[in-house]
């Protein structure tokens, strides 16, 4: 099964947070320049502050409503995170869940070799992967200290197995003699759970650091669950869920029109309200019999398999009168539903244990539940909910509604009924039901937008929103039917008068009905209008479109009005590259990329000299600290452990052949070489490394890695400056007008105080050089405006995209409608501006006579660069 579109950006937004991650080393800053590359403050409207619910260990949340994969998306996830962890030795992720029902089902799909999910996971880690329940964990089977080092270790649990005011009570925190191994490798015991023996279950997972993924999230938010969480000793956490909480460091909203889109629901959610529980059974009889018919015909004609199933809610038992599982049970026999197709799914009687009901051979057509299905169920042909109730019992129908809105094979269907989900309720307060049904889309992920609703009990019927039930006075909310009269009990008799009535028999497989053809054709209508509306407004249905709308209107930091018509139309270049073309492309230029001017680096005859003696003598250990690198890239002393053993007292040869298997464990993969080419450069790295060095890294190995990655960064970086160069030679260097300013800009730091700015309010990340230069420049009469370009990796910022990535600091219009590009450098950067000065230089002779860059210094310019007082005084006035 390939990821979705959507599915595949959500895996981009976390490859991007985990790479501002490493960039930055700081958890929060990296949580806010993700939210600024998408011009959104967190703090500012619905992406909250980051909360740093565990310190020192990044946390965040993937939004996801029913039905979007979110066991897939993590399963995907997994990879990305991990890569992230370059010096993690062992690979343990403790998948937490809320219910059993999900347990089961999570434990089912990962351990089976042919499942999507556990496919994924195959690709992902080459087979490598041991799914274990709490079970399994407990009695050591295939969990030992040697296995968790050799593979993944995926540890299912439900949150009950960690989360007790009393400990005594969780066998995970039991003494467990067969763990004594792990005991040995401990490597953090400063971190270990209090007043717990050491061969604990739990204390074998804290040592390991695992990676953990939090399953509907919500359900994890107390003071309890936080307690679980440290205790668990994360070395990361990805919480996922439909609703999060308050607390939650969202990085990505899967949207429910994402999900339409790309067929994984059935919407909208067509309600109707029936005149008693007699009509909605019967009704719910007759559509699931006639969208069978639907799905054959489709079949027939090629399509997949489809076998329409009917979810009936009854009431729990208490009241004599109360529509109870077995009198529902009962009704259906009665009305000639052939046994083999009911089960029963309540608690203490799972009549769906081990039933397949997605293959054809499965008889079950309806399924009686109370609430047993509210979680962890989900099964796409499921189309109706049938609330079969007392008319004046309360509808609550909320817990069960996302159970039936999976898409079969998620692929849109031809017959349009076989798109959308049906819900059948008798309710006198109708309005209060469908409060109730939404209240369950919302905890599903979706909105009211979603939901078509019909009252055919009343002389009109109206659709209605959560606004205008709000509105409702409760005097007109309930419209009391005088001549109606609860039933002391369900009256088969009657209820067979009424199948009589309608078919003339008492068959269930006769042709529509009148009641039934009334839903056909108003679910019709419901569709047709939904998706032209959802067509039209495909966008304005985003959350995040939505946030920005509802963010404070003052922090939108739009372009000054009298400099709009200034660059209406604006392009300033960048570097591109002249290619042949030929009948595989359609341009004959493309951007300059770092991956271009790479597309002939190679490490085989690169050289290898690297000054080993000039690193520290220690192996770096790095706190958890605001602004210093997250513990979960550190390298532990565990790993630190296993490689000095007896290294000591090997022979040179031996200790060569450990630090290359080590460092090759270690380093990262380059995109720009391939991985037997980087082993065979770190290989030929320590055969040339002297004795004294290789003896030395009995405590240096770390900065060793460093430094070999280092070099290989510098190579690339010689490599590139010399492409650059030689395609200039060529002359197939040109420079073409790309780069537009957004009409949105979302700095953390702001100021508006210095005149002429182009947007309201201007980045305010500035030293004391630069902000004195762009007051001095803002002064001057002939500037009509300035800019502040923010060095950021996307569309928001001017980058010109040499063989380094150049940010220059300002973006200067004069009044003749010249556009400067100004760099500022204070002396003591002489070394790292000469290299930005030749991408400007080149830069600047290709473009037109109305671009220019300047470099500027505040005393002793290197060579084609000025001084700011030149600058202001001498050049700007002539242009």
């Amino acid at each position: 099964m390939d990821l979705k579109p959507y599915q595949r950006r959500v895996i981009k937004e976390l490859r991007r947070y985990l790479e501002l991650l490493d960039e930055k080393q700081d958890i929060e800053k990296a949580y806010n320049l993700f939210w600024n590359e998408k011009n959104i403050i967190p703090g500012m409207h619905k992406i909250k502050s980051y909360n740093n619910i565990i310190e020192g260990v990044p946390h965040i949340c993937m939004k996801v409503p029913t039905g979007g994969g979110k066991t897939y998306l993590a399963c995907n996830a997994i990879k990305p995170i991990f890569e992230s962890m370059k010096d993690k030795r062992v690979k343990m992720v403790v998948w937490l869940v809320p219910t059993d029902a999900i347990y089961q089902q999570t434990i089912k799909y990962l351990q089976n070799a042919s499942h999507d999910y556990r496919i994924a996971l195959d690709n992902a880690f080459n087979g490598k992967i041991n799914v274990l329940t709490k079970a399994e964990a407990l009695c050591r089977k295939g969990f030992s200290a040697t296995t968790i080092k050799e593979q993944l270790t995926i540890l299912v649990m439900s949150y009950d197995s960690f989360r007790s005011r009393k400990k005594s009570d969780l066998k995970v925190y039991d003494e467990n003699g067969g763990n004594i191994d792990f005991v040995s490798e401990f490597s953090d015991r400063d971190k270990l759970v209090e007043n717990v023996d050491e061969t604990a279950l739990i204390q074998v997972i804290n040592q390991c650091n695992p990676v953990v993924i939090v399953d509907e999230s919500h359900h994890a938010a107390s003071d309890l669950s936080v307690e679980m969480l440290k205790n668990l000793n994360p070395s990361f956490v990805l919480d996922l869920t439909a609703t999060p909480k308050e607390n939650s460091n969202i990085i990505s909203i899967v949207e429910a029109w994402e999900l339409k889109k790309y067929n994984m629901v059935k919407l909208p959610v067509i309600v109707y309200n029936r005149k008693d529980k007699y009509q909605v059974l019967l009704d719910a009889i007759d559509l699931r019999t006639n969208l069978e018919k639907m799905a054959k015909k489709q079949y027939e004609n090629g399509g997949e398999y489809i076998r329409p199933i009917v979810l009936l809610q009854a009431e729990t038992k208490g009241k004599e009168e109360n529509v109870t599982c077995e009198k529902l049970k009962k009704a259906l026999l009665e009305l000639n539903v052939p046994e083999k197709e009911i089960a029963m799914k309540i608690s203490g009687r799972d009549e769906l244990k081990n039933v397949s009901l997605l293959s054809e051979d499965c008889d079950i057509r309806y399924i009686i539940t109370i609430n047993a299905l509210k979680e962890g169920w989900d099964c796409p042909f499921a189309y109706v909910l049938a609330n079969i109730a007392n008319r004046s019992s309360a509808i609550e129908v909320e817990q069960l509604v996302g159970r039936i809105l999976r898409q079969p094979h998620t692929t849109e269907q031809k017959e349009k009924f076989l798109n959308m989900s049906y819900v059948l309720t008798s309710s006198q307060d109708f309005y209060g039901a469908v409060g109730n049904i939404i209240e369950g889309l919302n905890k599903a992920g979706f909105s009211d937008k979603y939901v078509k609703v019909e009252d055919t009990t009343k002389a009109e019927t109206e659709e209605v929103t959560i606004y205008e039930q709000q509105k409702l006075p409760v005097n007109e909310m309930v419209e009391e039917e005088a001549d109606i009269e609860e039933d002391a009990d369900f009256d088969y008799e009657r209820l067979t008068e009424e199948r009589e009535s309608r078919t003339g028999d008492n068959s269930t497989d006769n042709n529509v009905s009148g009641s039934v053809s009334e839903i056909l054709s108003g679910s019709s209508n419901k569709y047709d209008e939904f998706t032209s509306t959802f067509e039209d407004n495909e966008q304005d249905l985003s959350e995040l479109n939505i946030a920005l709308e509802n963010m404070n209107t003052d922090k939108l930091n739009t372009i000054n009005e009298e400099y709009k018509e200034s660059v209406e139309g604006l392009e300033i270049p960048c570097f591109y590259k002249k290619v042949t073309e030929n009948i595989f492309s359609l341009f004959d230029e493309v951007f300059l990329t770092e991956e271009i001017l790479l597309e002939n680096f190679s490490l085989r005859h690169a050289d290898t000299l690297i000054k080993f003696d000039a690193v520290e003598d220690q192996i770096v250990q790095i706190d958890i600290e605001k602004g210093k690198r997250p513990n979960y890239l550190k390298m532990s002393d565990n790993a630190s452990k296993i490689f000095k053993q007896n290294f000591s007292q090997l022979p040179t040869e031996k200790k060569k052949a450990e630090c290359k298997h080590f460092i090759k464990k270690s380093i990262e993969k380059i995109n720009t070489v391939s991985h037997d080419e980087l082993l065979a450069y770190v290989d030929k790295v320590v055969d040339s490394m002297t004795v004294d060095q290789i003896d030395a890294a009995e405590s240096r190995l770390t900065q060793y890695i460093q430094l070999i990655k280092y070099k290989i960064r510098d190579l690339e970086k010689v490599e590139k400056k010399k492409e650059f160069e030689v395609l200039e030679l060529q002359r197939n260097i040109i420079c073409k007008p790309t780069f537009t300013f957004p009409s949105v800009i979302t700095p953390i730091e702001s100021t508006s105080i210095i005149g002429k700015s182009l947007y309201k309010e201007e980045y305010d990340n500035m030293d004391n050089l630069e902000r004195d230069t762009i007051v001095r420049i803002a002064s001057q009469e002939n500037v009509k405006w300035w800019h502040r370009n923010p060095e950021r990796k996307n569309n928001e910022s001017f980058c010109l995209n040499g063989f380094l990535a150049h940010y220059p600091d300002f973006i200067v219009m004069t009044e003749k409608g010249n556009i400067l590009v100004i760099e500022t450098k204070g002396s003591t950067y002489k070394e790292s501006a000469k290299e930005r000065l030749q991408i400007g230089k080149s830069w600047d002779s290709r473009t037109a006579d109305c671009f220019f860059y300047y470099m500027l210094f505040d005393k002793e310019p290197i060579d084609g660069a000025m001084t700011v007082d030149d600058f202001v005084l001498k050049v700007l006035p002539t242009l």
